[in-house]
């Protein structure tokens, strides 16, 4: 790990802009690519100073994507040319520069605006151009780690709130590329994060509690109102078979119910915090109930009483400390754990 602490310490805030970019993030990785898989390739480029794949805290296979240190920016330039879209495993690699957060332009201080239904082809530069009458400080387009993929959504930050609301009263519902866009206020979190990192083993304690391996059931909640069935149906379907979803409209929640306990925990992994009809997704574990009939029988709704937000923050948190450890985050990632409500009416309080 220290060949990446070493480059993190640097003084660019992006590390893939000047001579000082050596290190680059790698996504889309099939689960049986490993280290040395990618110590093969990427070494036939240059010298390669450390490499590491992503674990998934919970199930401690790949979590899909990883950083590839180079003793020089040349070589991880051309590693970037070649491998961006080479097929491994039947899966195409995803390669950009990797950033280091913390060196990241300091956005607190300014104004920050949300802009959903970006179309797949809009990064970083195109949402800040067309943002750049209104005095675009800086844009950054949300996209998945593990496939590179864009979530469809980013966030523009403005110097001067008078800016920024000129920003919402303009572009809102204006043509961006192929899609029209929607636009509002972003949501800025503030947590006590030494108290988030001592909570982390007592909330680890407690999911693991009811980390049921028959359960197959995930709540989705903070669901926007305008989303239709197809639209979640396709959202969680991307992490495994899902049996049955069912949408409780008037609460803002619904449940997918799915063939695996496996698939069901990276579902709850990969959509919490993902971004569906403007509201960010909140998942957690639903009550697993016996079904009559196998498979294909109901599935009953569950309580929201019975629902563990903590173990949500577990999750999140988990993501969170692995980026950490290497002190980094993917281009256009915003590597920050989605805050839970500081009250919940069904919210199951630790004692």
């Amino acid at each position: 790990m220290q060949g990446f602490q070493q480059a993190v310490s640097q003084n660019p805030a992006r590390l893939g802009s000047g001579d000082a970019a050596k290190a680059l993030y790698v996504g889309n990785l099939h689960p049986f690519v490993t280290d040395a898989m990618l110590q093969e390739i990427f070494s036939t480029l240059g010298q390669v100073g450390e490499i590491k794949i992503i674990k998934d805290k919970l199930t401690g296979l790949s979590a899909g994507y990883g950083f590839v240190q180079f003793l020089d920016h040349r070589a991880a330039d051309m590693a970037l040319q070649s491998l961006n879209g080479r097929v491994l495993h039947g899966q195409e690699l995803r390669v950009n520069w990797a950033f280091q957060k913390d060196q990241r332009e300091d956005s607190a201080s300014q104004f920050q605006i949300f802009v959903g239904d970006l179309a797949s082809d809009i990064n970083d530069k195109l949402l800040c151009e067309a943002f750049q009458s209104c005095g675009c400080a800086d844009a950054r387009v949300m996209w998945d780690h593990n496939t590179g993929r864009s979530k469809g959504y980013g966030f523009v930050s403005f110097k001067t709130r008078a800016d920024a609301e000129q920003a919402l009263s303009q572009m809102s519902g204006t043509m961006l590329g192929s899609r029209r866009i929607r636009c509002g206020w972003a949501q800025h979190k503030q947590e006590n994060s030494q108290a988030s990192f001592a909570a982390v083993d007592r909330v680890s304690t407690l999911s693991r509690a009811q980390a049921d391996p028959e359960n197959a059931n995930v709540y989705v909640g903070n669901l926007a109102p305008d989303v239709s069935d197809a639209e979640l149906q396709t959202a969680v379907s991307q992490f495994g078979a899902v049996l049955d979803v069912k949408i409780y409209r008037k609460g803002g929640y619904a449940f997918a119910q799915f063939a695996s306990h496996a698939d069901a925990v990276r579902a709850i992994v990969g959509l919490s915090g993902q971004n569906l009809g403007g509201k960010a997704l909140k998942c957690s574990w639903g009550r697993h109930q016996a079904r009559k009939g196998g498979p294909g029988g109901a599935q009953l709704p569950v309580d929201p009483a019975s629902f563990d937000y903590l173990a949500l923050q577990q999750q999140q948190l988990q993501q969170q400390l692995a980026m950490q450890q290497l002190g980094y985050a993917p281009a256009g990632y915003a590597a920050q754990v989605c805050p839970l409500p500081m009250h919940h009416p069904h919210a199951k309080l630790a004692v």
